[in-house]
């Protein structure tokens, strides 16, 4: 469950230092033993990426190609896109469709 963003590596330090006193104190007063801590860091961007990888799948899983609206740069590093140089031919109506089905999601924000 994310807690707080931090601007510097000295930030973080000082913020995990204390809660990681507190969790010591709890767990002495017989806090869960199933408690931690950790941290991770962000790059700008990475929410918006994960959420491109989220709507690929998705239309994906509906049958639908996301390729004509997302660029490969939108996704996130551990996915990636085969494309054909010729397409087949039914796929344009998919196409048609997904293009709608993106604005719909683009307008919804």
């Amino acid at each position: 469950m994310p807690v707080s963003a931090f601007d510097s590596k000295r930030e973080f330090d000082a913020a995990y230092a204390r809660a990681r006193r507190d969790l010591v104190e709890r767990a002495d007063h017989f806090g869960d033993p199933r408690e931690h801590l950790s941290g991770s860091r962000l790059e700008p961007g990475d929410r918006a990426r994960a959420r491109a990888g989220r709507l690929v799948r998705r239309s994906l899983e509906h049958g639908v190609d996301p390729w004509a609206l997302i660029p490969e740069q939108a996704l996130p590093r551990d996915e990636s896109r085969y494309t054909s140089d010729a397409p087949h031919p039914r796929l344009t109506d998919s196409l048609r469709r997904l293009r709608r089905w993106f604005r719909r999601q683009l307008r919804r924000g």
